[in-house]
């Protein structure tokens, strides 16, 4: 096959889970990574090479979670375990200067159509790059990387991970699918996850939140 990518500049990539921190750290990694490729190096607060040079490396990514949580929780928008809502999330963007680009609120059950055109708009036919996007679901467990099979938790629920790009096959459009990071997938910590329209559809969307770019970091 021929594929074709359309991705950010950065694709951070990486798992919550960490040892000594809190376990329910999806939502957080989710905007962590959304953070890193909104503004690159930017989103290291302090030395931006003190962990490794590339920002989008799991090491940082990790870190910048943390940074996330740490503020998170001291302000209310997250638990002790680390989990989050939307709204909670959309206050700690502000808190770390992460620009809002567009909000697909939180419905349960959403429908399919919802969040199909919003990922048009924000990932798949964005240019010059997609905007990075949060996503919460209800049903985790449906989530499965389309090019390694590998699943998410099986008894994963109430669930967020971030979407940034599209890996397609002009000639197979039933192919490929959203490229981004998911914390919870085992082959997260190796490479972007790949996520098709099904999967999508199956782990039952219920929020969104489009991010733009710090254009002084690209």
């Amino acid at each position: 096959m021929t594929w074709v990518e359309h991705v950010p500049v950065y694709q951070p990539t990486g798992s919550q889970f960490v040892p000594n921190q809190p376990t329910g750290m999806c939502t957080l990694l989710a905007l962590a990574a959304c953070d890193i490729v909104s503004k690159g190096l930017g989103a290291w607060v302090g030395d931006a090479h003190a962990i490794n040079p590339n920002p989008a490396s799991v090491a940082n990514l990790q870190a910048v979670m943390w940074r996330i949580y740490l503020d998170a929780y001291k302000h209310g928008n997250c638990t002790a375990n680390g989990s989050a809502t939307q709204q909670g999330m959309i206050r700690e963007a502000g808190r770390i200067a992460l620009p809002i680009k567009d909000i697909l609120w939180f419905q349960d059950p959403m429908p399919v159509t919802s969040w199909v055109t919003f990922l048009r708009k924000y990932v798949a036919e964005a240019q010059p790059h997609p905007y990075p996007v949060l996503v919460q679901c209800a049903n985790g467990r449906a989530l499965a990387d389309s090019e390694t099979g590998k699943q998410d938790e099986a008894d994963l629920e109430n669930h967020a991970f971030a979407l940034y790009g599209t890996k397609t096959e002009p000639k197979s459009p039933a192919a490929g699918g959203y490229v981004g990071c998911d914390g919870d997938n085992p082959i997260s910590d190796t490479k972007s996850v790949v996520f098709s329209r099904i999967t999508l559809i199956n782990a039952q969307i219920i929020s969104m939140i489009a991010f733009d770019y710090v254009r002084s970091a690209h």
